[in-house]
């Protein structure tokens, strides 16, 4: 919608800037907002050169930052209805504190992936959980792809949630670059169920340069995949690592796999694995 030109007259040197008010809009509510503004005619001067007469910006609008609890789900009951919704809003609208989202029971077929999120959550923490309070009531079990992609993530718990790769004949839970200050909590964790000993099918994989600080494993059952769980690290970075009372079973070749990393592993029950 174009609007009623200003007309601005002064002295302005080269290189010097000055600031122009040209009005005041109302910004739509969590809708998106677009806003050109250009110049012509400088000095009443025709301008040949019009790659710098243009400035624009895209803006989104928020009610508030995010804190506290929020419910996920389908109704008007909820207050966001899918984790896509929620997780667009954390990351366009910043946070003022810790939150958490409590997700309805489902079964999302579309893989999670969560790269460089949390670079805006500074000190706060993002937990994910269900409403029920049940892991398998709230299940990511994706037809293509890993269930879970962490890379360049922090600050995030997932807690009584369920992985599940078998469908995609995948991994659960992916590292693709460093992570920190992640936790997983009482979730059930599922890899390729029929796996072979190609390490591609960890039910939970990390690169070698996919740095782990501060990564830990609580009370979780994890059962599938070539390997349980595959973290390889670095003489020059190594992991950091809590592994405590999680069960792991099903793993085809190793259940376990720790390579360079710095490892508290406590009260946890690891089965023989099903290759050997």
């Amino acid at each position: 919608v174009a609007q009623t030109p200003v007309s601005w007259t002064g002295n302005l040197p080269c290189d010097f800037n000055d600031t122009v008010t040209l009005g005041t809009y109302t910004q739509k509510l969590n809708d998106y907002d677009t806003i050109v503004c250009w110049v012509n005619t400088p000095n009443g001067v025709y301008d040949s050169i019009t790659m710098d007469d243009t400035l624009s910006v895209i803006a989104y609008g928020c009610n508030n930052m995010l804190s506290g609890t929020y419910t996920v789900g389908q109704g008007s009951s909820y207050d966001f209805q899918s984790l896509d919704e929620a997780l667009f809003n954390l990351a366009h609208c910043g946070i003022n504190g810790n939150v958490e989202l409590k997700l309805a029971s489902m079964v999302d077929t579309v893989a999670l992936d969560l790269t460089d999120f949390g670079d805006f959550l500074g000190r706060y923490h993002l937990t994910i959980t269900s409403i029920a309070g049940n892991a398998d009531s709230v299940i990511f079990r994706p037809t293509t792809g890993d269930a879970l992609t962490l890379s360049n993530t922090q600050n995030i718990i997932f807690k009584n949630v369920t992985f599940d790769a078998n469908d995609a004949r995948s991994r659960a839970i992916f590292f693709g670059s460093s992570c920190k200050n992640v936790e997983f909590n009482h979730c059930h964790i599922m890899g390729y169920a029929i796996s072979t000993t190609s390490n591609a099918y960890a039910v939970i994989y990390s690169y070698t340069n996919a740095k782990l600080d501060n990564v830990r494993f609580i009370g979780n059952h994890i059962e599938g995949g070539s390997y349980g769980i595959y973290i390889y690290g670095s003489s020059g970075s190594r992991n950091k690592v809590l592994f405590d009372s999680n069960y792991i079973e099903s793993s085809y070749y190793y259940p376990l796999y720790f390579y360079y990393t710095d490892l508290d592993f406590l009260h946890n029950t690891v089965m023989e694995a099903q290759g050997h």
